[in-house]
C-alpha cells in the first residue's frame, strides 16, 4: 500500500510533462493510435485502389510518408464525406491518379525535397491532374519555399504537424463544400 501511494507521489511531482509514467506527447500519440485502430475495427479499411467510376464522393489523394498521418487524416477526410486513397511515396499518388482522377491531392512535402517537387510537377504535367488542386503539408516551414510552390500552382501550403481539422476545413473551402 505505501509503496503504491509513494509511485503515485512521485508521478503527481513530475508536472503536467507526464501522464502515467509516459510524456504526455507519447501519451497523446498512443490514444490517437488507438482511436484509429478502434474506428478502422468498426468501419470499412480505406481502398488503396478505387477502380474508375466507382468514386460516390469528392476523392482525395493523400501523399504521406508516415502511416500514422495516412491513417489519422484518412479517418477525418473519410468522416467529412470524402473518398480517400492514400499512398506513401509521390509515384504512387502519380500512378493511382492516372488510374482515376482526384478531385483533391493532399501532399506530404518532406526533405529530401526534389521527390516532391518533382512529383507536383508530374501531377501539373499530366492531362488528368492537371487542373486537380494541391495542398502541400510541409514538414520544413519555408517562405521562400512556400512562395515558389504557390507560383507552381499550388493551391494551400499548411505546415506540420497540421490538425486534422485543419485540412479537412481547407479541403472544403477549396472543393466549395
Amino acid at each position: 500500500m505505501r509503496r503504491g501511494l509513494t509511485s503515485r507521489r512521485r508521478i503527481a511531482r513530475r508536472g503536467p510533462t507526464h501522464c502515467g509514467g509516459f510524456r504526455t506527447e507519447t501519451s497523446k500519440l498512443l490514444f490517437i493510435t488507438l482511436f484509429v485502430h478502434i474506428f478502422d475495427a468498426c468501419s470499412p479499411s480505406p481502398p488503396t485502389c478505387i477502380p474508375p467510376g466507382q468514386v460516390s464522393a469528392p476523392l482525395v489523394l493523400l501523399v504521406d510518408s508516415h502511416e500514422d498521418s495516412r491513417a489519422i487524416y484518412s479517418v477525418i477526410f473519410r468522416h467529412g464525406g470524402f473518398d480517400v486513397v492514400a499512398a506513401a511515396r509521390a509515384d504512387e499518388a502519380l500512378r493511382q491518379a492516372r488510374l482515376t482522377p482526384p478531385d483533391l491531392v493532399v501532399m506530404e512535402m518532406a526533405p529530401p525535397r526534389d521527390g516532391a517537387l518533382h512529383a507536383l510537377r508530374g501531377f501539373r504535367g499530366e492531362p488528368a491532374t492537371a487542373r486537380v488542386p494541391l495542398v502541400v503539408l510541409s514538414t520544413v516551414p519555408n517562405d521562400r519555399e512556400r512562395d515558389l510552390l504557390l507560383a507552381e500552382g499550388v493551391s494551400c501550403y499548411l505546415t506540420k504537424p497540421c490538425p486534422p481539422l485543419a485540412l479537412l476545413t481547407e479541403a472544403r473551402r477549396i472543393l466549395g463544400r
